[in-house]
């Protein structure tokens, strides 16, 4: 029998001085919504449909879709 071993993804790079930050002021009300498209990363909140995606739409486009 042959024994194979499992391959492990591992990136080619490491960047050892990195540090988590987060910026509040790039979360705003549709960054941190729950809709896909419209939410930012680091900002998004599942579940977050408080606010109708037709209204968050017509703030993001000025009201012209």
């Amino acid at each position: 029998m042959i024994k194979v071993r499992p391959e492990t993804a591992v990136p080619a790079f490491k960047n050892k001085d990195a540090i988590n930050q987060f910026v509040p002021a790039a979360c705003d009300i549709v960054g941190s919504s729950g809709y896909a498209g419209l939410a930012r990363a680091g900002c998004a909140e599942a579940g977050n449909d408080a606010i109708a995606y037709s209204i968050l739409i017509d703030l993001t486009t000025n009201g012209h879709e």
